[in-house]
C-alpha cells in the first residue's frame, strides 16, 4: 500500500495537475472559448433525452467530493483554494465540450455506446490503447463510483440514525440493484428524479446557512479572491497553519480536477448513449455538467463554509479535513446535521448509480473486444452487475484506505489514454467548432 501510496504522490502531484490545467487552457483557446456557449448548452439540456444524460452525468459527478472534498480543499489550501477549483471548472468545460464530441462522434450507432474507447478505436486505430482505457475505467468503477460511495453513505446512516453498517451495506446493495438492473434507461429515469431533487436540498441548506452568515458573505469572498493570489495564506480556524499561494493552487485544482472529471474521459461515455443527432450540442451539454459540479455546487459549498468560518472561528479551530461542512451546517442546529447527511446519502446513492453505467459500458466494449461466443458475452455482462453489487457491500463495511489509493491510481491511468486521444484528434474538433 505505502508503494501505492508513493506512486500517487508522484502521478497527482504537481506534473499530471500541470497537465490537465494545460490541457483545459489549450482546448478553451483552441475552440475560441467554447464557454461562451454555455447558455446554449443548457438550453439544450432541459430537452428530453438530453436531460437525462445530463442527469446521469451529474449523478455520477455530483458526489460526496463536492462536499467532503471541498472541505479537504479549503483545511489543506486555505479559503483560496476555493478560487481555484472554480478557476479550474471554468477552464475544464473546454475539455469536457471536446472529450464528449469526440465519444458522440466515433460511437457505436448500432448499440449506442460511445466514449474514449471508441474513439480511440474507429478514430485512431489504437485498439490496445482503448482496451486499456476500459479496463482502467471498469476498475476505477468499483472504487471511486461503488465501494468508497457506499462507504460514505453507510457512515452517515450510522451516524445520523445509528444504523449498522452490514444492514445499510446490504439495503444499499439491494436499492441500486433495483436501479441498474434495468440498464440505461432506467438509470437515466431514475437519475431524472434524483439528480434535481438531491441538488435543491443540498443548496437550500447552503442557502439557508448563508442567510445565517449574511454579513459574512462578501467578507468570505474578498478573503477567497485575496487569499488564493496571497503568499501568506492563513487557514482560518484550522491547525494547517501559514501556506503559500502555491499549496492553496494545488488542492484547490486537485479538488476541481477529480470533481468535475474533466480529462478523465467517463463524461464521454454518458454523451456516447445520447439520442441527440449533433456531436457539437451535446458537447454543449455535456460541458454544461462541469458548471454545475464544480463552478455552481462546489463554489457554493466553499463560500458556505468560508462564510461559517469567519461567523464563528471558534467552532473550527479544532475541526478536521472531513469535518468543516458538518460545523457549517450544524449553525442550522440539530436539523442541520441530519440535512447534511440526509444529502450524502442521496449524492452517494447517485454516484453509485451513476459510475455503474460508465463501469457497465466499459465492461461491454471490453467484453465484446475479447469474447466471441453471444452466451459468454451474457454471462460476462451478468457477473459485472453482480459483482458491482456485492461490491456495495463490502464497501459499506470494510477499510477504504487501500481502496482509495488504487481509486487514484486507476483515475490516473484512465486520463492517460484520454488526453492522448484529444490532443490526436484536436483539429476534429477545432474544424467543428469553426463550422459551428
Amino acid at each position: 500500500m505505502k508503494f501505492i501510496g508513493l506512486l500517487n504522490d508522484i502521478i497527482w502531484g504537481l506534473p499530471l495537475i500541470l497537465l490537465l490545467m494545460f490541457t483545459h487552457i489549450y482546448f478553451t483557446l483552441k475552440t475560441g472559448i467554447i464557454q461562451h456557449s454555455l447558455s446554449k448548452g443548457i438550453k439544450i439540456s432541459f430537452r428530453g433525452n438530453a436531460f437525462a444524460t445530463l442527469s446521469t452525468t451529474l449523478a455520477a459527478t455530483l458526489g460526496t467530493g463536492n462536499i467532503i472534498g471541498m472541505s479537504t480543499a479549503i483545511f489543506m489550501g486555505g479559503p483560496g483554494a476555493v478560487l481555484w477549483c472554480w478557476l479550474t471548472g471554468v477552464l475544464g468545460m473546454a475539455t469536457c465540450y471536446c472529450e464528449c464530441y469526440i465519444g458522440m462522434k466515433y460511437k457505436d450507432t448500432k448499440n449506442n455506446k460511445g466514449g474514449p474507447m471508441y474513439a480511440l478505436k474507429y478514430g485512431l486505430g489504437m485498439r490496445k490503447m482503448a482496451i486499456a482505457f476500459a479496463i482502467f475505467t471498469m476498475l476505477s468503477s468499483y472504487g471511486v463510483g461503488c465501494t468508497t460511495q457506499a462507504n460514505a453513505l453507510s457512515s452517515s446512516l450510522n451516524r445520523q440514525f445509528h444504523i449498522a453498517t452490514p444492514t445499510s451495506g446490504l439495503i444499499c446493495a439491494i436499492l441500486t440493484g433495483m436501479v441498474i438492473i434495468g440498464g440505461i434507461k432506467s438509470i437515466s429515469k431514475f437519475c431524472t428524479y434524483l439528480v434535481p431533487f438531491m441538488s435543491l436540498i443540498f443548496f437550500a441548506g447552503c442557502v439557508f446557512i448563508l442567510i445565517k452568515c449574511n454579513n459574512y458573505i462578501f467578507p468570505a469572498i474578498k478573503l477567497i479572491i485575496f487569499d488564493a493570489f496571497s503568499f501568506r495564506n492563513i487557514a482560518l480556524g484550522t491547525s494547517s497553519g501559514i501556506m503559500g499561494m502555491f499549496v492553496s493552487a494545488r488542492y484547490g485544482i486537485a479538488r476541481g480536477l477529480f470533481t468535475n472529471e474533466a480529462g478523465l474521459g467517463s463524461t464521454a461515455i454518458a454523451a456516447g448513449s445520447s439520442q441527440l443527432k449533433s456531436c457539437h450540442e451535446q458537447g454543449l451539454v455535456s460541458m454544461s455538467s462541469v458548471f454545475w459540479d464544480t463552478v455552481v455546487m462546489c463554489s457554493i459549498t466553499g463560500v458556505v463554509i468560508v462564510s461559517a468560518m469567519l461567523k464563528s472561528p471558534l467552532d473550527f479551530a479544532n475541526g478536521d479535513c472531513d469535518s468543516l461542512m458538518n460545523i457549517s451546517f450544524s449553525l442550522l442546529g440539530s436539523k442541520g446535521d441530519f440535512l447534511l447527511s440526509l444529502c450524502i446519502v442521496m449524492f452517494a446513492f447517485a454516484t453509485l448509480c451513476g459510475w455503474f453505467f460508465f463501469g457497465e459500458s466499459a465492461a461491454y466494449y471490453l467484453i465484446n473486444q475479447l469474447l466471441h461466443k453471444k452466451t459468454h458475452k451474457e454471462f460476462a455482462m451478468k457477473c459485472y452487475k453482480i459483482s458491482y453489487i456485492i461490491m456495495i457491500f463490502f464497501g459499506a463495511v470494510m477499510n477504504l484506505e487501500l481502496v482509495w489509493e488504487m481509486c487514484d491510481l486507476f483515475n490516473a491511468l484512465m486520463v492517460c489514454p484520454n488526453l492522448v486521444c484529444l490532443f490526436l484528434l484536436r483539429e476534429e474538433v477545432k474544424n467543428n467548432v469553426l463550422n459551428s
